[in-house]
């Protein structure tokens, strides 16, 4: 094997090296913002629940006093 085979065949094992690092790094990403979405779906869901409830209450007292 030549020098400069020896040269393209370790930039080829680093570049392969660098893109299994950075699919790794993408699933990280990915994972982290899959559970921030989740969290925000489930504040919204308990915002909304909060709301419902509010309106009940409100119509409820609206209700007595007519």
């Amino acid at each position: 094997m030549t020098e400069l085979e020896k040269h393209l065949l370790e930039a080829l094992e680093q570049a392969q090296a660098q893109q299994q690092q950075r699919e790794a790094d993408l699933l990280k990403m990915f994972e982290s913002t899959k559970q921030d979405n989740q969290s925000v779906r489930e504040a919204f869901k308990k915002l909304l629940e909060s709301i419902s409830e509010t309106d009940q209450t409100r119509n409820e007292s609206l209700n007595k006093l007519a």
